[in-house]
C-alpha cells in the first residue's frame, strides 16, 4: 500500500508554483507564529527552546515530527495519508494552519514530507541546504557538520538579518 500512496503523492507534489507567484514581504517584527517539522522528539524540544530563547517578542510555536517508521505518538508519517495522497484531518489541520515561518530542520528526502512543505501555508519557509530543499525552501543556510542546535542557531541569525526592514 505504501508504493501506491507514494505514486500518488510524488504526482500531486511534482505541480510547480504559478509563474506570478509571489512571496510574502514580511518583516522579522511580523513574525508572530512559527511551525517546526522536525524528524525527532529530541530535535523538536531542542528547536522550540532556541527559537523562543533567541526570537525577541510574542511567538506561537507549534511543532511536529515527521518520521518514516513512526515510533514516537504523534508523529506524522506516510500512515496519515490515504491511499490516493489526501491528508488525513490532523495532518490537514497542521497544513492549512498559516504560520509566518515554517522550519523544516533535516532535508525532504521523501515525497510524503515534500508534500506536507509543498501545500503547508506559510509566509516564508526555512531550512537547511539540500539540493532536495532547493524547489520547496524560501530561505536555506548550508549546514556546518552535524550538530542540528547550531545550523538552527545560524539560521535563526540569518533569517533575523534577511527579514530586518
Amino acid at each position: 500500500m505504501k508504493w501506491i500512496k507514494k505514486i500518488f503523492i510524488k504526482y500531486k507534489s511534482n505541480k510547480k508554483r504559478p509563474a506570478n507567484f509571489e512571496k510574502s514581504k514580511k518583516s522579522i517584527e511580523d513574525i508572530k507564529s512559527i511551525h517546526i517539522l522536525a524528524c525527532s522528539y529530541e530535535n523538536l524540544v531542542k528547536s522550540q527552546a532556541l527559537i523562543q530563547d533567541r526570537w525577541d517578542g510574542e511567538l506561537e510555536i507549534i511543532g511536529k515530527i515527521y518520521q518514516k517508521s513512526p515510533n514516537h505518538e504523534g508523529a506524522l508519517s506516510y500512515k496519515d495519508f490515504d491511499l490516493f495522497g489526501s491528508a488525513n484531518p490532523e495532518l490537514q489541520e497542521f497544513i492549512k494552519s498559516p504560520s509566518d515561518l515554517m522550519i523544516l530542520t533535516f532535508t525532504a528526502d521523501d515525497p510524503f514530507i515534500t508534500k506536507i512543505i509543498r501545500d503547508k501555508i506559510s509566509s516564508y519557509k526555512a531550512g537547511f541546504y539540500y539540493s532536495k530543499n532547493l524547489q520547496l525552501l524560501d530561505i536555506m543556510v548550508q549546514p556546518e557538520g552535524q550538530e542540528m542546535v547550531s545550523n538552527l542557531e545560524n539560521l535563526v541569525k540569518y533569517l533575523k538579518h534577511i527579514l530586518k526592514k
